[in-house]
């Protein structure tokens, strides 16, 4: 059998039916009595048809079935099938387009065909339906890397019971196709028809020759064991050829690999065993109180933010004067209404204190153009909480209601000699 390497690049699509270089021989093959493991060279001498996940039962040439329905023979007289598991189609020479006709005695369903490298690589798979118990109908792939195996799988019936007629494919190289180092492998897909230790999938030794003809040298010794990272994103990894011997990998190739778990993902990229063990947690935000509360990771949801009235101190509008962005939006104690200064009243009435952050509110420092020494007007110009206390009056005989203490002192010495008149 050939190991051929499936392409990331494989592409496996539906075809309709075609007349292939391989076809079906069924009719030139015994009757079955009892199931067998394989049919060996039912497809002109090309390809054997096996059941192998059979565990009872197997591979039989019939000529007709009943369970559900009667199913006979789509041409001529035989047909063949698997009554424990799904069948399988192992092609001597790689394939590109493989189809049959395919039909079922018991309950309907899909089948799936799965294509396969000869080393159990999955290619790609086409579903469709069956067409109905016991109708005929053509399923078929194709493909763009070479198909060492078809895999036919009933979705019902632990994947058995899906009857072949009139197999048809197409091989790569063609039927017959030379391999000059007879190491198996035809020299159309071979690299190096000249040696027979060189084909695709290959061991590859440290030798500095590329055996396994993928274009990469020593990328898969033989005895290469699992690498010390084993956890994680570096499961299943394996030594690599070093200068001299074997040695660990590059681990910065493994996808999601990181030296240092950074990623909030639900999977271990450093490979320590321990998932999403991060120890640079970011914030919720950059700015203000937010700059301290850290994120939380919520393994493949990433990271989430705790919800804001779980945060202390943060506010959805500052009210406090306290020198933090409590709101997270940039600015310090923006948006506060001030309250009235200690002394506003009179002409001070309207000032307000200042918020000074971690001083909180102060008293204002700059008094308003109305503010003066009182004078005589029915307003607290000295904002002290009294009108025209102490106030200066324009004019000695101004009827104000206040007066200095020199004009109270004139006031007395009228009054004492308008006693002393009054006497005589």
């Amino acid at each position: 059998m050939l190991p051929f390497i499936a392409s990331a690049l494989a592409q496996v699509v539906p075809t309709g039916p075609f007349t292939g270089e391989i076809t079906e021989g069924f009719e030139t093959y015994p009757l079955t009595s009892a199931p067998l493991a394989c049919l060996s060279n039912a497809l002109g001498g090309a390809a054997d048809v096996c059941a192998t996940e059979a565990s009872v039962g197997g591979m039989q040439v019939r000529d007709e079935l009943f369970l559900g329905c009667l199913l006979s023979a789509r041409t001529g007289t035989k047909m063949a099938g698997s009554n424990d598991g799904a069948s399988e189609v192992v092609f001597d020479t790689p394939v590109d387009r493989f189809g049959a006709y395919m039909a079922t005695h018991a309950d309907d369903g899909d089948v799936t065909l799965e294509a396969y490298d000869v080393l159990g690589g999955l290619i790609g798979t086409v579903t469709e339906p069956l067409g109905g118990s016991c109708n005929w109908a053509w399923h078929g792939l194709q493909s763009t890397v070479p198909v060492a195996s078809v895999r036919i799988r009933h979705s019902e019936h632990g994947g058995a019971l899906v009857d072949l007629d009139d197999v048809q494919a197409d091989t790569v190289c063609g039927v017959g196709a030379s391999d000059g180092d007879g190491d198996g492998v035809p020299g159309c897909v071979d690299c190096n028809d000249a040696d027979a230790t060189v084909f695709p999938g290959a061991p590859d030794e440290c030798n500095g020759i590329d055996e396994d003809c993928n274009g990469v040298l020593d990328d898969s010794p033989t005895g290469a064991g699992p690498s010390s990272l084993q956890a994680g994103v570096c499961a299943g990894s394996t030594l690599v050829c070093g200068p001299n011997s074997l040695v660990e990998p590059d681990y910065t190739l493994i996808p999601g690999y990181e030296a240092d778990e950074l990623t909030c993902d639900g999977i271990d990229n450093d490979c320590n065993g321990q998932i999403d063990d991060i120890d640079d947690i970011p914030p919720v935000s950059a700015v203000g109180i937010c700059a301290t509360i850290p994120q939380e990771c919520a393994g493949e949801l990433g990271w989430v933010s705790p919800l804001p009235e779980e945060v202390q101190g943060w506010e959805s509008l500052e009210t406090i004067c306290d020198g933090i962005d409590n709101d997270c939006n940039g600015q310090v104690d923006d948006g506060l209404v001030p309250p009235p200064a200690s002394f506003a009243t009179g002409a001070c009435s309207e000032m307000v204190k200042t918020c000074e952050g971690v001083d909180r509110w102060v008293e204002p420092e700059d008094f308003p153009p109305e503010f003066m020494a009182e004078v005589c007007n029915g307003i607290d110009d000295d904002c002290d909480g009294v009108v025209d206390d102490d106030c200066i009056e324009p004019s000695f005989f101004d009827k104000c209601g206040c007066h200095t203490s020199s004009e109270a002192g004139a006031w007395a010495w009228l009054g004492l000699a308008v006693l002393a008149l009054r006497r005589r």
